[in-house]
């Protein structure tokens, strides 16, 4: 896990974090068409931010899953298309950590092609292949004069051997008991979720108990149902938009959270 640490400024009270992963560029069935609009409205709204997630490189090479004959981009002609795709953006990625896919290289030539993906981008710092803890500062915090707001993420691939809905829901929650944050961003299930859990936390110096609320993601896939999903009677999967929006509230002397956090998932055709 690495840390991570970033200083949006004082200009936004309200940001919207988006998780970016399994696109599986090189396969036949990626949506170039999805993806490129999620690369435009990250772009075109200000306040928008994005963690890459992995899986967006499909990775077939010899003795691996997968067939070759889904794939139309070599490996390193994947990297290029990807790398190209996000530099317009680079400039709002708030880390990047790899997936399976990706991982298959590794496994046999020791090779980390997301790491050359993060190289290409100049965002090295901010890249780490098993997880990633972000602290985002951005606005005014009521409490404290001049001082921002720190939000907390963790984000990684995940894994699962289930592909079902519940099973997604069940990792990102499980994601929760190995750190506390704010939000947390998973991938690898193809299945695009958002959903927002209340809690409460004691605090020793003031002695009181006050409301807070953990978000969770998973960004899906860009990708059309593929032939081996239908053979081994894997259900189809929506493509979606899924971002966590967090807004600073004014809510000095209140037992409640410093911000609100809502999510928006709209299914795109």
């Amino acid at each position: 896990m690495k840390i991570i640490k970033h200083d949006l400024g004082s200009e936004f009270n309200e940001i919207e974090i988006i998780p970016l992963g399994d696109w599986h560029r090189g396969n036949k069935k990626s949506r170039l068409d999805t993806i490129q609009k999620k690369i435009d409205y990250i772009l075109n709204t200000s306040n928008a931010y994005c963690v890459l997630l992995g899986d967006l490189l499909e990775c077939i090479i010899k003795d691996s899953k997968g067939d070759p004959n889904t794939q139309y981009l070599t490996p390193q002609e994947q990297l290029y298309e990807v790398v190209e795709l996000l530099k317009p953006i680079r400039h709002k990625i708030l880390g990047i950590t790899t997936g399976n896919h990706e991982e298959r290289i590794y496994k046999v030539t020791s090779f980390d092609i997301s790491y050359d993906l993060a190289k290409h981008l100049d965002l090295l710092d901010y890249y780490d292949k098993t997880a990633l803890y972000i602290f985002v500062s951005f606005g005014k915090n009521n409490r404290r004069e001049n001082k921002r707001h720190t939000l907390r993420i963790y984000a990684k691939h995940n894994a699962s051997g289930s592909l079902k809905m519940g099973s997604t829901v069940r990792v990102l929650e499980d994601m929760a008991n190995i750190v506390d944050a704010d939000i947390y961003l998973g991938a690898h299930t193809h299945t695009p979720m958002a959903f927002v859990k209340p809690y409460k936390i004691g605090f020793v110096r003031s002695k009181t108990i006050k409301k807070r609320t953990k978000a969770f993601a998973n960004g899906g896939a860009d990708l059309d149902y593929v032939e081996y999903a239908e053979t081994k009677s894997y259900e189809p999967k929506c493509i979606a938009f899924v971002s966590i929006v967090v807004k600073i509230q004014d809510n000095s002397g209140k037992k409640s959270d410093d911000v609100i956090m809502s999510t928006k998932l709209e299914v795109m055709y």
